[in-house]
């Protein structure tokens, strides 16, 4: 109902009545696979829901309510729409993949620890880990010229990212289950959601403190928990403060707040000073509310301002308007190959086979087959774009409808085997939860591979080592009070 609503409206605005119905197909599509995937209760229902609001679907909403036709900015927008659509029923079909193979009756590698025992002494050495990775890439992460240490002994905690997560996951499961659902904050998942905001502001980056808090609130509703009247208000403070504070911080912080150039010291006092200024000069860092002219500005300039106003949250969900640069692109000078995705399995190698492998993912090199997304001297900069235009650029639409379905019987395969795809009593889950789902929507071909293979393997390996000790150490012995002794078929009971 709400999608044909939407269609009436885009064709009630001028809209063409091609590109309205593309929408609607889409957002059908994508109601469909997220039924089918078994909805917010499971990881791959999740995700699905999460491609399609931060692509297409809440970008058209947010241009109804700004009153503005959605497809006048796009440089291609049927052609964009129509990739698209592929792409999701090629999700579709993959998700019937995954129901035919039955992947939820399938053994798991990691089993999921119910006991407050086992899930103490797991939050506890999740979140040990989390402050000494915390400590490491904060201190001696960055080179003083502001480079990232990619490899070697900081590299690898870098690559353990997980803990960060998991550890606010499982401290919150153990929180919820010690106190039968009464609390939900201990000190241990407290302490693990400081260490997330601490690297988040250190480095300049809004997503350890987004994932981790959304890591907390997703772990507490699939456990069960009623939030009552000061947890809401604890969550309305941390939205609060990210929109306020901690977003207009990181776009500061990077480029004029120098938090990531200088001694480790150094660095420390610049975010320091850099959040002080945002908190006591506001509007000198909060543009969000500024109007832009966009008849002013060249076509290419428009990529990255698809509402008109400048507000990088609300473009991080207009991905349908980054996406048709290069879909325009690719259907003027035609497809470019399997570079990129060749470029994917290279990076999962050791450096000891691959001493050349490449550092860096892919999604500023698909951003540089658009227009207007980066700079043609810029390198570095990763734009979201994901795997479906990456495909549609590597190989056609063709290449885009086989990526999704490989993609997403990869992906279900993956977690069935590991940590799961149904939420509920599942910290497991909860813990990759935003990192991965974040991956899966935004990710290139080459992020896909690299997250759930290379970035997979070692969190399993660890939280493998930190069940089985769990179970270990709590292991209980009883001194029985008889002793049955069996002789010749008959059993006979002798006291102890």
């Amino acid at each position: 109902m709400v999608a044909f609503l939407l269609f009436g409206i885009q064709i009630a605005m001028g809209t063409q009545l091609e590109y309205a119905a593309l929408v609607l197909s889409f957002t059908l599509l994508a109601a469909g696979t997220f039924r089918a995937a078994g909805g917010f209760k499971s990881f791959i229902g999740f995700i699905t829901f999460f491609l399609a609001m931060q692509h297409i679907i809440f970008s058209q909403w947010v241009k109804v309510f700004f009153l503005q036709r959605p497809d006048v900015i796009m440089y291609v927008p049927v052609s964009t729409m129509t990739m698209y659509n592929v792409g999701m029923l090629g999700l579709l079909i993959g998700v019937y993949i995954l129901k035919f193979l039955k992947i939820g009756s399938w053994g798991r590698i990691l089993p999921t620890p119910d006991d407050p025992e086992k899930l103490l002494l797991i939050a506890v050495a999740l979140v040990l880990l989390s402050v000494i990775r915390g400590y490491i890439v904060s201190r001696y992460g960055i080179v003083e010229q502001g480079g990232l240490y990619i490899g070697g002994f900081v590299g690898f905690w870098r690559n353990l990212q997980f803990v960060q997560f998991m550890s606010v996951a499982a401290a919150t499961a153990y929180a919820i289950i010690k106190s039968d659902g009464k609390k939900c904050f201990n000190f241990l998942n407290l302490t693990a959601l400081a260490v997330a905001f601490g690297v988040g502001i250190i480095y300049g980056v809004r997503n350890d403190i987004v994932f981790a808090s959304l890591t907390f609130v997703t772990t507490c509703l699939a456990y069960g928990f009623r939030f009552g009247v000061r947890h809401y208000v604890f969550l309305g403070l941390l939205v609060f403060l990210f929109l306020r504070v901690i977003s207009p911080y990181a776009l500061y912080a990077r480029s004029e707040g120098n938090v990531r150039v200088g001694s480790a010291e150094e660095r420390v006092t610049s975010a320091i000073s850099a959040i002080g200024e945002v908190i006591l000069e506001p509007n000198r860092y909060r543009k969000v509310d500024e109007s832009i002219e966009t008849g002013a500005l060249p076509q290419e300039k428009l990529m990255t301002k698809y509402y008109g106003i400048n507000n990088n949250i609300l473009e991080r969900f207009a991905v349908v308007c980054w996406s048709s640069s290069v879909v325009y692109n690719t259907n003027l000078k035609g497809t470019t190959g399997d570079s990129r995705i060749v470029h994917g399995f290279q990076m999962i190698l050791p450096r000891a086979i691959a001493p050349d492998k490449p550092a860096i993912g892919t999604a500023n090199l698909l951003a540089q087959q658009g227009i207007g997304l980066v700079n043609s001297t810029d390198d570095f900069t990763q734009i979201v774009l994901g795997f479906m235009v990456d495909a549609y650029n590597s190989f056609g639409i063709y290449c885009t409808f086989l990526t999704s379905i490989l993609v997403m019987i990869f992906i279900g395969c993956v977690m069935a085997l590991t940590f799961g795809v149904d939420v509920r009593k599942n910290f497991l889950v909860c813990g990759v939860f935003w990192m991965f789902g974040e991956s899966f929507s935004e990710g290139t071909i080459a992020q896909i591979i690299v997250t759930w293979t290379f970035e997979t393997v070692p969190a399993v390996v660890i939280m493998l080592f930190l069940i089985l000790t769990a179970n270990a150490f709590t292991r209980r012995s009883r001194v029985a009070t008889h002793v049955y002794e069996h002789d010749r078929g008959a059993v006979r009971e002798i006291g102890a």
